[in-house]
């Protein structure tokens, strides 16, 4: 059998019928204010799924990771850290207005400051309201090494279609979903269109044609995934705009960070520990200015050093932090009160 230092697997079971009666209090659910039910064992439902005329309620089934080899369907998430990505050759304050930038960073402590798990929709919302998203869907997942599977617990505002959702699922569509094979192979922000009008096979072009209806044609995915770690995100934006326009991919990609620590702990999952008590002062200084979206040569500059020595004090942070980029540093320092 394959090590867990391996490639993992995601395959999702087939479709789970319950009843309308709601998870007792003793296994510690919490519903927050749009119906997403965030609980201990971290298996999540909407409070109100459409019911069947026999009074049943389809839930999301559970997703099971397991090691590559135990698997052989389903989506292959190599274990490696991901690489920071530089979306466009400018900087997030040159992109924004300063009203812009700081409503953005009010977002950001807003995100890192969260607690009641009540408030994470709220603050979705608001992500909707800095770029175009019509809706966006939010999953964290925590990975158990000794039964080898996960469970979701997920959040969606505005109005994210939930018929979409359950059929997603129950068709098991995570196999065939161009989006989502591309993403777990790069790790990146994967806009949908592109990869939607490339599919070939007679059940994707149905799975097209379902999306579509739905209003899913348009859109962006990102999330978080480290190595060395058994926690992962995945967000997803709908909106035509969001893929037209590379100042909202640079804003998400800034975002993504602050919104997987919020969700994390929004679903009780817990945190994995940061060395923030390890920084010393000149790389707090760094991360202050990485803070306010300054790149490693503007950083230089301010600091009358070289360029070079940026990327060094860059390099430890991102170590002593187990950040995967220099937006995770940060999220993870603001979350710690480092900054």
């Amino acid at each position: 059998m394959a090590k867990a230092t391996d490639s993992i697997a995601f395959s999702t079971e087939g479709p789970r019928k319950e009843a309308t009666k709601s998870v007792s209090p003793e296994r510690g659910s919490r519903e927050n204010a749009v119906g997403t039910r965030f609980s201990n064992d971290l298996a999540a439902t909407p409070a109100d799924a459409s019911l069947t005329k026999r009074e049943e309620r389809w839930t999301i089934p559970t997703l099971r990771l397991r090691v590559s080899g135990m698997v052989r369907e389903g989506i292959v998430l190599r274990r490696r850290v991901v690489s920071p990505v530089r979306l466009s050759g400018r900087t997030l304050d040159s992109l924004l207005t300063k009203r812009e930038m700081g409503e953005l960073l009010a977002l950001d402590h807003a995100l890192v400051s969260l607690r009641d798990p009540v408030e994470f929709p709220g603050l979705l919302a608001r992500v909707a309201k800095i770029v175009p998203a019509a809706s966006i869907l939010a999953f964290a997942s925590q990975f158990d090494v000794r039964s080898q599977e996960a469970r979701l617990a997920t959040s969606a505002v505005p109005d994210y279609p939930e018929e979409w959702l359950r059929r997603y699922f129950c068709q098991g569509y995570s196999r065939i979903d161009p989006v989502l094979q591309s993403y777990a192979a790069s790790f990146q922000i994967v806009s949908w269109s592109p990869l939607l009008q490339k599919v070939q096979s007679k059940r994707s072009r149905a799975f097209v044609r379902e999306a579509t209806d739905f209003g899913m044609e348009y859109g962006l995915t990102c999330g978080l995934y480290e190595a060395g770690t058994s926690q992962a995100t995945l967000f997803s934006f709908s909106g035509k705009e969001l893929e037209q326009e590379i100042r909202h991919q640079t804003v998400l990609h800034h975002l993504v960070p602050h919104l997987s620590g919020a969700i994390i702990r929004a679903s009780g999952i817990p945190a994995n520990p940061a060395r923030v008590d390890g920084l010393s002062l000149r790389e707090l200084e760094v991360l202050r200015w990485m803070k306010e979206g300054k790149s490693n040569w503007e950083v230089s500059r301010i600091l009358r050093v070289s360029e070079a020595t940026v990327k060094f004090h860059v390099k430890n942070i991102l170590g002593k932090l187990h950040a995967s980029n220099r937006s995770h540093a940060v999220a993870l320092a603001m979350e710690h009160r480092a900054l």
